[in-house]
């Protein structure tokens, strides 16, 4: 008997769920967006503690802290999940929330696998197209002349060609947009602090392949690298079942 893709899919939760009952996740939702972050249902669904964490670039706070002080707060999660004795924590992060899983690897290192959904924010491409380059200049010479607080008006750029202007403090406007500074997604990702199992799912309508960050991260057996014709949106619902598989092998 051929099972239909329903009752397929609701045995691969059934099979994860033993797996995914010892393990912390941490959602990390895209730009401009809101929790909970992605596939955080499915998730819970699967067994696993699951908290979804509202960013510094959702649509309500709008860049309110610097990009380090966003992976601290990410941090605290970590070491609540942590306190509850759980196994295994991981961080699963959709565009702006994958490259933050990138840099949180980068600074902090201390969660046991991650899962990129489309991974977005790419300042170090955009710096050279003169996309916002004056507005990094700027907050670059202020924050150095230490005047941190000066405000600086900078462009910010999303898929499908969105953009929008804000209006926000010199270190908050370099932490993010600074071409080799956190947002640097394969600069983070040739610096873990160790490796540990990633599963990469790219977008093929966001032009970036396997060596634009798989390939410079640490080598973990159990990492697994995949592109997808899904749209940069819908990746994360594409492609649930990869990331309940991918659960299973932690």
């Amino acid at each position: 008997m051929i099972r239909t893709g329903l009752a397929a899919f609701l045995l691969l939760v059934g099979s994860v769920v033993q797996a995914a009952a010892g393990i912390g996740v941490v959602t990390l939702h895209g730009k401009w967006g809101s929790p909970p972050g992605p596939i955080a249902a499915q998730l819970e669904r699967s067994g696993a503690n699951v908290v979804s964490v509202e960013m510094p670039w959702s649509s309500r706070r709008q860049y309110d802290v610097t990009y380090e002080q966003a992976l601290g707060e990410v941090k605290t999660e970590v070491n609540k999940l942590r306190q509850l004795g759980l196994k295994k924590v991981v961080i699963v992060g959709h565009s702006f929330g994958a490259n933050a899983a990138l840099a949180y690897m980068k600074v902090h290192g201390d969660v046991d696998g991650l899962i990129l959904f489309a991974p977005g924010h790419v300042p170090e491409i955009w710096y050279p197209k003169n996309k916002g380059t004056g507005s990094v200049n700027q907050a670059r010479e202020s924050v150095k002349l230490g005047k941190p607080e000066a405000l600086v008006s900078f462009p910010d750029f999303n898929t499908g060609n969105q953009s929008k202007e804000f209006l926000r403090r010199a270190d908050i406007v370099l932490s993010y947009m600074d071409p080799e500074g956190l947002g640097n997604m394969p600069l983070s990702a040739s610096k873990f602090k160790r490796a540990v199992p990633v599963l990469c799912v790219m977008a093929t309508e966001d032009r970036r392949g396997r060596n634009y960050i798989f390939d410079r991260l640490p080598q973990s057996e159990k990492s697994r690298y995949l592109e997808t014709s899904a749209s940069h949106i819908g990746t994360p619902e594409a492609h649930v079942g990869e990331a309940l598989e991918f659960l299973k092998t932690l």
